[in-house]
């Protein structure tokens, strides 16, 4: 099972980031983290992105994904960028908070990475959609409740 997806590139407005990595999340309080990676396809979204000048890493970004403008092309999209066959569902709130406590959440101070992804039917990866890669440690219009969740399908491609 595939765990993170790796490489490509994201269209925004801040910087020019790629987008390095994708995973599924649950809570795990044995982990020091709190989080781990999901054994099943499912769970909190997140994704990480590094601004490039060359070969060089400027900085990065790591956080959710915020659901505005998230449709099904996205999730299906999502899933196969991350080696599913594609989307069985996907939501936010309340759905977010059975991989992942509102709680935890709350007191992680974790901050949406990604906004506004619009994918429109005709792309072909998900790097083909327009998103918005929020710069790190700055506020987004998201809130704990619109955080992504996507349960993929059980095949992998």
């Amino acid at each position: 099972m595939l765990l993170f997806a790796v490489l490509g590139s994201v269209y925004s407005t801040e910087r020019d980031w790629d987008l390095v990595a994708a995973g599924l999340y649950k809570y795990d309080p044995d982990d020091s983290t709190g989080i781990s990676p999901s054994e099943t396809g499912e769970g909190l979204l997140l994704m990480y992105f590094v601004d490039r000048d060359g070969n060089e890493w400027e900085d990065f970004s790591v956080g959710q994904v915020c659901d505005e403008s998230f449709n099904d092309h996205a999730a299906d999209l999502m899933c196969k960028f991350m080696g599913y066959k594609d989307a069985d569902t996907w939501g936010s709130a309340p759905g977010i908070f059975q991989y992942v406590p509102e709680y935890f959440l709350d007191i992680a101070n974790n901050s949406a990475v990604v906004d506004d992804v619009r994918c429109d039917g005709g792309e072909a990866h998900i790097t083909d959609c327009e998103l918005r890669v929020m710069e790190p440690n700055k506020e987004a219009d998201c809130s704990l409740d619109e955080y992504l969740w996507l349960k993929c399908s059980e095949e992998s491609i």
